[in-house]
């Protein structure tokens, strides 16, 4: 089934969105949860609001994706490491990667990653409730 679009599609956009400035130029936004938990850390105040509301027109939609039952029953509780030499997709300088699954009451987990490198170790939790 092919839908006519009586609007022409902006899908080439490629920026940082925790730098967005737009506001009230959306009907619909989208965001993975597991991608706004990892940059927590990064995020302000004021970057939650323009993220999730000001982007949006009035009556506009916002869509977060969220784990399901199915996702808590299956996921396994573990601890692992890595050593990422020419560096990996949390850093571009090589990092150690520490990661650590645990199972909680209520349907919430935790995956944790820990990165360290020689000039920014860090550690960033993803709680899933």
């Amino acid at each position: 089934m092919c839908l006519k679009l009586e609007k022409e599609l902006i899908y080439d956009r490629n920026e940082n969105y925790l730098n967005i400035t737009d506001e009230n130029q959306y009907d619909f936004a989208t965001l993975i949860y597991t991608v706004i938990m990892a940059l927590l850390h990064l995020l302000t105040e004021k970057n939650y609001y323009n993220i999730f509301l000001e982007v949006l027109k009035k009556g506009g939609s916002f869509f977060l994706d969220v784990f399901t039952e199915h996702k808590y029953n299956v996921f396994t509780e573990s601890n692992n490491w890595y050593f990422r030499n020419n560096g990996g997709f949390w850093s571009p300088e090589g990092y150690i990667e520490l990661n650590q699954n645990l199972n909680y009451d209520g349907y919430t987990s935790l995956e944790q990653t820990t990165i360290i490198t020689i000039k920014h170790p860090r550690v960033l939790p993803l709680f899933h409730l």
